[in-house]
């Protein structure tokens, strides 16, 4: 299991590429000396998942250090 800064860098890369991707700053193919380097292509939606999974990770990772439950119990509630 990852600890926290780890998913903290991680989360830092992932933001440094969405920042890539909404500039224009993000190389598909390549041309040189008749050769073509083609990288893979990657959606704002790609990036956006993993965001939030990464955040769910780090939650999680937080929250089992601090000997948390994972999520707090649900609470019923009767109204009449």
């Amino acid at each position: 299991m990852a600890t926290a800064e780890e998913i903290r860098g991680h989360i830092a890369d992932v933001r440094a590429a969405r920042l890539q991707l909404l500039k224009g700053e993000r190389v598909k193919e390549v041309w040189r000396d008749g050769r073509r380097l083609t990288f893979s292509e990657i959606t704002m939606d790609g990036i956006e998942k993993a965001l939030s999974a990464l955040d769910q990770e780090l939650a999680d990772v937080l929250a089992a250090d601090e000997s948390r439950p994972r999520r707090r119990a649900i609470g019923i509630r009767y109204s009449n």
